[in-house]
């Protein structure tokens, strides 16, 4: 079959004004002296962002004002569906085996390891997904995001909303492991987790997801909670919290 293409496309046309446009679409609107301005630095941007994949797929020494080198999201997309596919596989079997299990799933994370997600849910789902009957959710969990700040008001009030539930499960996001608010979050919503598990501890390892760096805190904390690097995700060596969303910190909650 012959293969099809498609492409996003971005009207800005309404955002124009002339040079010679009333007072008014001349301060709110982008003249074409302003995209004249405009076109050199957006070129020198993108070729600094391909000469850095470039630099980062060679595998060469890196200056060290570039240090660290967070390029390898460039390939992402591509790399997940040729190469990477078995992460995508395994990803949605997670998926699929805590929607089996579970009602509801904590997402614990900061920044770039919880928004990209956040933003899919809040992009895709119904706007009141938790609230929805199982049904209406399509077979999927409930999902709350905390992690993200130390506010105990709201780290207290999803345990009450937890408590005596036999029905939740716990990711866990962060790539070094030493990020302040996540790493107590996780401290505190694994001993309510292992609380409801009781001694079973095959049960709290399906109900625990780590996705992390190849190595760090987390990593090391997981495997001395009982936690094998079977049982955890990896955020891919060269890609920044803020560009993880196509690897298994953005692609596990989304599905």
């Amino acid at each position: 079959m012959p293969q099809t293409t498609s492409a996003i496309t971005y009207d800005y046309s309404g955002l124009l004004a002339a040079e010679d446009a009333p007072a008014l679409q001349r301060d709110t609107g982008i003249l074409p002296s302003d995209l004249c301005w405009l076109v050199p630095r957006l070129e020198a941007a993108r070729k600094e962002v391909l000469d850095d994949a470039a630099v980062w797929k060679s595998g060469a020494a890196v200056a060290k004002e570039k240090q660290p080198l967070d390029a390898g999201f460039f390939e992402l997309p591509e790399r997940l569906l040729r190469t990477d596919r078995a992460v995508v596989d395994r990803v949605v079997a997670v998926a699929d085996r805590l929607a089996g299990e579970v009602d509801r799933v904590v997402v614990l994370g900061i920044g770039g390891s919880y928004m990209g997600a956040r933003a899919l849910m809040e992009a895709c789902c119904h706007p009141c997904h938790n609230e929805l009957s199982r049904q209406r959710r399509r077979n999927r969990p409930r999902m709350y995001f905390e992690g993200n700040n130390v506010d105990n008001d709201a780290v207290c009030g999803l345990l009450d909303l937890l408590e005596g539930a036999d029905d939740w499960a716990l990711v866990v996001i962060s790539k070094s492991g030493g990020t302040l608010e996540t790493a107590v979050a996780f401290r505190i919503f694994f001993q309510a987790l292992k609380h409801i598990c009781g001694n079973d501890p095959e049960k709290l390892r399906r109900r625990v997801v780590p996705i992390t760096g190849r190595t760090g805190k987390l990593r090391a904390l997981a495997r001395r909670l009982g936690l094998s690097d079977q049982d955890m995700f990896d955020i891919p060596e060269g890609v920044g919290g803020r560009f993880s969303v196509f690897t298994p910190v953005g692609l596990l909650p989304a599905a």
